[in-house]
């Protein structure tokens, strides 16, 4: 999982989509945290979801707490 996570941060992976899931508290948050650094880092627009802007179309967006 790590190593796909790193994949889609720095853009060598090809799929669009990633779902994590798991019990609270056991650190979905802060992986997602950890690649939005790493895609910044690795030069890439990285971005958590929000409502109420537009995201670029060539963000990596993270989407968190979804119910």
């Amino acid at each position: 999982m790590l190593v796909s996570l790193y994949a889609l941060a720095n853009g060598s992976n090809s799929d669009h989509f990633m779902y994590l899931w798991g019990e609270p508290g056991c650190g979905r948050s802060h992986l997602l945290t950890s690649v939005l650094a790493a895609a910044q880092r690795e030069g890439r627009r990285a971005v958590r979801f929000d409502p109420s802007c537009e995201a670029p179309d060539d963000a990596l967006v993270a989407v968190d707490d979804v119910h």
